[in-house]
């Protein structure tokens, strides 16, 4: 019927007449009954096709319409181990103004789920590394029992279930920061909580409660031996969460250098449009995959994103040939070129995506050292004690700090309620590499600096 063959549609009506007379229904009858059917198989089938997918179609609009952060939970429960839809699906939340939470050993479920807020729990089954098994079993524990730390966890749940690699999943994305002081220390005890484990393996044997003493102190700090873990920095924190969430989760490498390039791209990707023709952007390199085309020549297919969107693009032979040094993914680079839509990811996506034709690639450093004439320290956070702090370390850099600079270091500070920018002096003159510009933030903290 579907195929609508018209002699096998020939045969089986003798069939069917055949058959109805059998069970006593008159030819006539039967006749009238399979016209029904052959008419159905020249225009019906698919008319029954259309009729279900509209209202499979009126469906969904409805419960993304009235009832959104379900929707987008229930959408995202069903790509749990395809974390590029997810983090495609992530950002069409933020889109319709939808907050989805970090994962949190203390409310996540399996999968994705909205709470009272109407915030949308993040699914532990969507943290690379993170067994079934080991989430289920957490689950199961948590049914009856809270978390007060780590340790605690520790001594509740069976956590060489998981393994070393589960916990360190956990800890990567977050899902322990409401047990610990920061994320630093979390990764720190990972180790000790193992250790721990095996001790409270064999204190459910029947050895003494290890937990005892520390329970009748109420003023112990499991984290005591910790507090002097350094900080883990920015990067690190993000290349963490890309390690466990296969994407940047709480920001974006390319968003926590905006006030260094944002003179450097023409829009960032989430700013492109089909009226756009040709840009400027600065992306962090994902993927890069070289082939030769037809001719035995080699190019190259790449994808990059900014914390707005992602992008593919295509790489020449000459452009090949000119920048493939600088081809290494998780670096922050400059593409230029003629863009377009991507039709095929478009329609994976179901949002409009857009590929380049990269005509040049730069890095930060090189586009910092010829283009930069100044560098802006923002220290009007910063009590004047501790701004005359810094710039006593400031002066105290090594020589090479300070050589053959070609860019003015301005201060931004508070006086008397208003803001005032400081020149200083010649002497301190740098080239603004990417190792300087992270020593200056060093000195006055993350977001600090801007290039001009």
């Amino acid at each position: 019927m579907g195929k609508k063959k018209v002699e096998e549609m020939e045969q089986q009506r003798q069939i069917f007449v055949d058959g109805c007379a059998n069970k006593e229904i008159r030819k006539v009858t039967a006749e009238k009954i399979f016209d029904l059917i052959e008419k159905f198989a020249g225009y019906g089938f698919n008319k029954s096709h259309s009729a279900a997918y509209a209202m499979l179609s009126y469906q969904t609009a409805y419960l993304k319409t009235y009832y959104p952060e379900h929707f987008m939970a229930a959408v995202l429960s069903t790509e749990l181990s395809n974390t590029d839809k997810i983090n495609t699906l992530i950002s069409e939340c933020k889109e319709l103004k939808i907050n989805v939470l970090q994962p949190n050993i203390k409310t996540s479920n399996k999968y994705f789920n909205v709470n009272k807020n109407l915030d949308i729990e993040y699914g532990l089954g969507a943290i690379k590394g993170l067994a079934d098994s080991f989430i289920e079993h957490v689950l199961d524990v948590r049914q009856n029992k809270s978390f007060k730390d780590l340790f605690d966890f520790t001594k509740k749940v069976n956590v060489h279930l998981g393994g070393k690699r589960s916990i360190e999943a956990l800890t990567k994305a977050g899902a322990f920061d409401e047990l610990t002081p920061s994320r630093s220390i979390a990764l720190a005890c990972v180790d000790d909580m193992l250790r721990e484990g095996q001790k409270n393996s064999a204190q459910m044997e029947g050895t003494t409660d290890l937990f005892a003493s520390i329970e009748e102190n109420l003023n112990f700090d499991p984290y005591a031996k910790y507090v002097n873990t350094k900080e883990l920095s920015n990067e690190e924190l993000l290349n963490n969460e890309r390690d466990a969430l296969g994407f940047y989760f709480s920001g974006h490498p390319v968003i926590a250098i905006e006030r260094i390039i944002s003179n450097m791209r023409s829009h960032s990707i989430g700013e492109i449009n089909d009226e756009l023709k040709r840009v400027r952007i600065v992306g962090l390199l994902n993927s890069y995959r070289q082939i030769k085309d037809r001719s035995r020549k080699q190019v190259a297919f790449i994808s990059f994103d900014d914390g707005t969107g992602s992008m593919e693009g295509v790489v020449n032979t000459g452009v090949l040939e000119r920048h493939h040094l600088l081809l290494k993914t998780n670096s922050i680079l400059i593409f230029s070129g003629s863009v377009e839509l991507d039709d095929y990811r478009s329609k994976e996506l179901n949002r409009r995506m857009y590929k380049m034709k990269v005509a040049t690639i730069s890095s930060i450093e090189s586009q910092m050292t010829q283009e930069s004439r100044a560098i802006i320290i923002d220290a009007r956070n910063l009590s004047n004690e501790s701004i005359q702090a810094s710039m006593r370390d400031l002066r105290n850099l090594n020589g090479d700090f300070w050589q053959h600079g070609n860019c003015k270091v301005h201060l931004k500070i508070l006086h008397q309620e208003s803001e005032a920018i400081i020149e200083l002096g010649d002497e301190f003159m740098l080239i603004p590499s990417n190792e300087n510009i992270k020593l200056l933030q060093g000195l006055f903290g993350d977001g600090s600096i801007t290039i001009n």
